[in-house]
């Protein structure tokens, strides 16, 4: 599996940047509220798959992460890796 620190590095689908934007960091940041989090809230980061599905994430407290996967058909590298 590539860790990906930068999301600017791929190009997503409007359908998966929506429901990033309106589900999954809403819940997130809700998730970090409630466990009593502080900090400023983790950058997104990404996780290559094996079967070239891509995993987008925050990690939480303790070890957790929130997240979604997006099918290969729906991410592509900005530029050649």
């Amino acid at each position: 599996m590539k860790e990906i620190d930068d999301l600017d590095l791929v190009l997503l689908t409007p359908a998966v940047v929506r429901e990033w934007t309106d589900e999954i960091a809403p819940r997130a940041a809700a998730l970090l509220a409630a466990s009593g989090y502080q900090g400023p809230i983790p950058d997104e980061r990404g996780r290559v798959e094996e079967d070239g599905s891509l995993t987008i994430y925050v990690a939480l407290p303790g070890g957790a992460e929130i997240g979604m996967s997006v099918l290969s058909l729906e991410w592509a590298w900005k530029q050649a890796h």
